[in-house]
């Protein structure tokens, strides 16, 4: 299913497909849903067995998602559970339509001052990830009504709706684009030793992750911006494997106490996530995408 929708994608929607905005919106969408789907068959039975995917049932729900569920035997209230999804859907879509307003009110003052726009690009594609996220609650919402009683099914959201808040690179990581992250992590952090030789592990991900978005500009733009992806996942890359092995280091000096990272740490961790996300964002939209926040709104 995932290569069938891959080469539907590549010799028909995108070429007639000409708008940037629509196609950052409907490429995460699809090439999600094809990560969704491959990391089921990457991450062979344990991963099938954690999700609770015994059935072809649902195995055909879960493929048909267009990002990763699990399932859950218990008993719920199915009108319940769907009118808190219906309330939080409603929600979101009121919220990515404010920020909308607003960045459309704002524009202006923010195009003209680097440091502005590299903040507003970090707004901008949260909501663009809240809005990618639309399709999976709605599907959520169906299954809630189409699945035995006895069932829970859960979707896991493509992207966290608390990005924004991300306090680490690895906490941004674990929120960003999930499904891309998971079968990155299966086909190359895990085999290449995972924690347990960072060095070769985190750097191997990176390097392989920038290859794979020549493709996306390439689609989106029609230029591959090589150099641009690079400094993305290069600068990405080398900031989490330092967090990770200060980490380590900060773990093994305060492992007796419980509170083993101290605030001071915390607060410089937190800073130089925020600066390199920020710095990332603006490289990613300016020498990826040959864009600006401007031309998006």
């Amino acid at each position: 299913m995932a290569a069938a929708l891959a080469a539907f994608k590549t010799m028909i929607v995108w070429k007639n497909m000409t708008s940037l905005k629509v196609k950052l919106f409907v490429y995460p969408i699809t090439a999600l849903w094809e990560c969704s789907n491959a990391v089921l068959i990457i991450g062979g039975v344990n991963l099938q067995e954690r999700y609770c995917i015994s059935t072809y049932q649902r195995a055909w729900a879960a493929a048909l998602c267009r990002c990763q569920v699990t399932f859950q035997e218990e008993k719920r209230d199915a009108w319940t559970r769907w009118a808190m999804g219906s309330f939080e859907l409603v929600a979101w879509l009121v919220g990515v339509a404010v920020l909308w307003e607003l960045f459309h009110y704002f524009q202006e003052y923010i195009s003209d001052v680097p440091i502005l726009e590299a903040e507003a690009l970090i707004v901008f594609l949260s909501s663009v990830a809240l809005a990618v996220d639309l399709p999976s609650q709605t599907w959520e919402l169906f299954m809630i009504l189409t699945t035995p009683y006895s069932t829970t099914v859960q979707v896991i959201l493509p992207f966290d709706p608390s990005i924004y808040f991300s306090d680490s690179l690895q906490a941004f990581w674990r929120k960003w684009s999930r499904p891309a992250g998971q079968f990155l992590r299966h086909l190359f952090y895990y085999p290449s030793g995972g924690s347990y030789r960072i060095w070769l592990s985190v750097p191997a991900m990176f390097l392989l992750n920038a290859i794979s978005h020549y493709h996306v500009s390439l689609v989106l733009v029609g230029k591959s911006s090589m150099m641009g992806w690079n400094i993305v996942f290069g600068i990405t890359g080398v900031t989490t494997l330092l967090e990770m092995a200060v980490d380590r280091f900060m773990e093994r000096t305060y492992a007796a106490d419980s509170e083993w990272q101290p605030f001071a740490y915390r607060l410089l961790r937190g800073i130089v996530a925020h600066i390199a996300i920020r710095v990332v964002a603006y490289v990613m939209v300016h020498q990826c995408f040959h864009s600006s926040i401007a031309a998006f709104l």
